[in-house]
């Protein structure tokens, strides 16, 4: 999320020929080349662009006000409470809105676009674009949510309520909309920091499912900062401090750091329940529409398709004719997904990658899977409602289509899976209204964990826009679970409220 605004002064950057007369042995100067288009980036990292425009004869920074809304006369601040806020969620924000009092904390303002966070942008009121966490019209469907940071602490915390649009599993929220909060907050803590930033690197382990509609807190601190390379690391927690939901690490800089990452996993949970006298797995259609007869399948093209998306699909779906290749439909509720669902057609809730009416806004996607090369690809185009950066798609929605592709392969390939961990290095920003390739591959199998890898590409395989590595693991017992006994007990009950809950 874009928002933030820098406190007191920095040293002026030396310029890329500065860099290059210093000679070839300046381990900054690759570095340094590669900070003005904001791109190649990689390690446990974010990429802190200025975003500088040409006013007034020279470029300029543009700054970001965090707390007054005014910059935006007209414009809603959709960080203040509205009637879909729950009790829980109301309390942490009165109790951070009476620490802003002493000036040590501050609470930053939200709009529905990122132009109105910059001041005097040039193109405040001439766009249409909305930013991804801010998307929704209908309040209380989407995120809630309210960011204060604290300049002393170099923190940022991130009050937020998930509501029935956002969901992945069954009455849980989506992965990549975790993500998108830590990459927010984490990103916004940056901001206040060093700048704007683009995220080059995000490590996520996800300790427990969020529940749609509960209340939980996104708190980010920036570590270290090194030269133009600020580490910051997130916890996301229940709103009592209870259950520790996820834990990431991150950081920000001027200009490109080292490549050190670490792997990431993804949690392979086989989500059985005692049926007919023992476990079964719940398994996925990947084949037939069918089995959510009357509901839309909105992986079939639509007259918001680009022709770059028509031609991808066109392709995979000529390879899916020897049997190979499926295509997997794709409905906006994730029970459409699923055999025989007892919830089947009593539920409000949305998928988080289909929560849009209008055609063409949000993701327009489509996912095939090879089961003999064990491979997911989904082709998609993200629109106008999932803007991050000006003009770019949000880091969050990123990590959302890597995690449902990775995620979906590892389903594909073992059975249902909770993400446990996700590494993703970002490359490049991807354009709005383009068309980009998610390709996941299951790697190995070790016993219960299934280790994957997945690449963002462009449509013509010319710009790799991010990488990312992943694990899934069966659950074994209860306490040996990375996912632990709440997360199992609570997502089990939700799948099957009449039914013993057992495990492999």
């Amino acid at each position: 999320m874009y928002v933030g605004v820098t406190w007191g002064t920095r040293a002026p950057a030396k310029s890329t020929s500065d860099r290059l007369s210093a000679g070839g042995n300046d381990r900054h100067t690759s570095a340094a080349m590669l900070s003005i288009c904001a791109r190649h980036t990689r390690g446990g990292i974010y990429l802190c662009n200025y975003l500088t425009t040409q006013r007034a004869g020279g470029p300029a920074p543009c700054h970001v006000s965090t707390s007054q809304p005014s910059l935006s006369k007209g414009h809603r601040d959709y960080s203040l409470p509205n009637a879909s806020w729950s009790q829980n969620l109301q309390d942490l924000y009165n109790k951070y809105q009476e620490l802003t009092k002493n000036g040590d904390w501050k609470r930053l303002p939200s709009y529905n676009t990122s132009v109105h966070h910059r001041e005097g942008d040039p193109m405040d009121g001439e766009r249409e674009n909305r930013l991804f966490t801010r998307n929704l019209d209908k309040d209380g469907v989407g995120l809630e949510y309210c960011m204060f940071y604290n300049k002393a602490e170099k923190r940022m915390v991130c009050i937020f309520q998930p509501g029935p649009y956002l969901e992945g599993p069954p009455g849980f929220l989506h992965g990549g909309c975790t993500a998108t909060m830590i990459d927010s907050t984490a990103g916004g803590g940056a901001v206040c920091t060093v700048g704007p930033v683009f995220t080059a690197n995000l490590n996520i382990d996800y300790r427990n499912p969020i529940l749609l509609g509960s209340t939980a807190i996104a708190d980010s601190t920036v570590e270290k900062v090194d030269g133009r390379k600020v580490y910051t690391r997130c916890t996301v927690r229940g709103h009592d401090d209870k259950v520790v939901y996820a834990e990431a690490t991150g950081a920000a800089m001027l200009r490109i750091c080292a490549r050190h990452t670490r792997g990431g996993i993804y949690l392979c949970n086989y989500l059985t329940a005692q049926r007919a006298g023992g476990p079964a797995p719940c398994h996925v259609s990947t084949s037939q529409p069918s089995l959510s007869k009357g509901h839309r399948d909105y992986s079939l093209p639509n007259a918001s398709w680009s022709q770059n998306l028509q031609d991808l699909y066109n392709k995979y779906q000529e390879l899916t004719k020897n049997g190979d290749w499926k295509r997997l439909p794709s409905y906006n509720t994730s029970v459409h997904h699923r055999e025989g669902d007892p919830m089947e057609g009593v539920r409000e809730n949305r998928l988080f990658t289909r929560n849009l009416d209008k055609d063409g806004v949000g993701l327009e996607y489509c996912t095939f899977y090879n089961k003999t090369e064990k491979r997911m690809v989904c082709i998609f185009q993200p629109g106008p409602y999932l803007e991050g950066q000006t003009g770019f798609l949000h880091g969050g929605c990123t990590a959302t289509m890597i995690d449902s592709t990775a995620g979906g392969g590892a389903v594909c390939t073992v059975g249902p899976v909770f993400t446990a961990n996700l590494n993703i290095d970002y490359r490049n920003p991807i354009l709005l209204g383009s068309t980009a390739i998610a390709d996941s591959t299951v790697e190995k199998v070790d016993g219960k964990k299934v280790y994957t890898r997945c690449t963002v590409r462009s449509h013509d395989d010319k710009v790799v826009y991010a990488e990312a590595t992943g694990e899934a693991a069966a659950v074994g017992t209860l306490n040996s679970s990375p996912v632990g006994e709440f997360a199992w007990q609570t997502f089990m009950h939700m799948l099957y409220p009449n039914q013993s809950v057992s495990t492999l």
